[in-house]
């Protein structure tokens, strides 16, 4: 099916599809869908054209230095940072992008706070031991095998962000691209380490923790999820 990328289009075949299928449940999800939140009309629409449906919006919400430290190891993987971690948040990172309670308040001003389900981004206390089944059991879904692959997100292993810093810096990208997965292979086979050790000093935790004080309470009193 070729699409023209309209979103009357895609959702027209998308919903087409649900309705010819005669299902009761249809999973929309995509890391796209965070990018309506800068897009009020966006946003609109999709509650409009969801408007015949019950609709539920799941969201997870991590630590927001787990996030950021994630975000940065992502982006160093692919050749779009060339600082290091402190640097690139100050240069480069607004920091309001880990207020997830403001963040989750675009979508519960269009759908409702009733139709809101935040759960805490934490691998450890994951329903069933993965974040599929613990999104299935969110939905109410527990049990259901959807076949999807359990590869993860790979990002550079702190100990090589150095290095991967000098590829990105001083090779095209053409010839850094390579070498960037194999940086990323390589750090398969070290040992595990904590990105916010090995990148941040106590006095920049402490820092982070007192920016992030405020929009965590409000999250923890909006949404009852609280970080460690």
């Amino acid at each position: 099916m070729v699409l023209d990328n309209s979103p009357d289009e895609i959702y027209d075949n998308i919903l087409g599809e649900f309705e010819r299928q005669q299902a009761n449940k249809l999973i929309l999800s995509s890391e796209d869908l965070t990018f309506l939140e800068s897009q009020p009309e966006g946003m609109k629409y999709l509650r409009e054209r969801l408007s015949g449906y019950k609709v539920f919006i799941v969201a997870y919400v991590r630590n927001p230095i787990d996030f950021l430290l994630s975000l940065y190891g992502h982006r160093l993987r692919v050749g779009e940072v060339d600082l290091p971690f402190v640097d690139y948040l100050t240069a480069k990172m607004n920091l309001r992008i880990a207020y997830f309670v403001d963040r989750l308040a675009k979508w519960e001003k269009e759908f409702g706070r009733e139709r809101m389900i935040v759960r805490n981004y934490k691998p450890s206390e994951f329903v069933g031991g993965s974040i599929v089944s613990d999104f299935l059991n969110a939905i109410k879904l527990d049990g259901l095998e959807l076949g999807l692959s359990k590869r993860s997100n790979e990002s550079i292993h702190p100990w090589l962000a150095s290095t991967c810093l000098n590829v990105v810096q001083s090779m095209n990208e053409v010839e850094r691209s390579e070498i960037l997965k194999d940086l990323v292979k390589l750090g398969k086979r070290l040992p595990r380490a904590s990105a916010a050790e090995h990148y941040l000093t106590e006095k920049d935790k402490s820092l982070l923790q007192s920016v992030f004080k405020d929009p965590n309470k409000r999250l923890k009193n909006r949404y009852a999820v609280e970080f460690d």
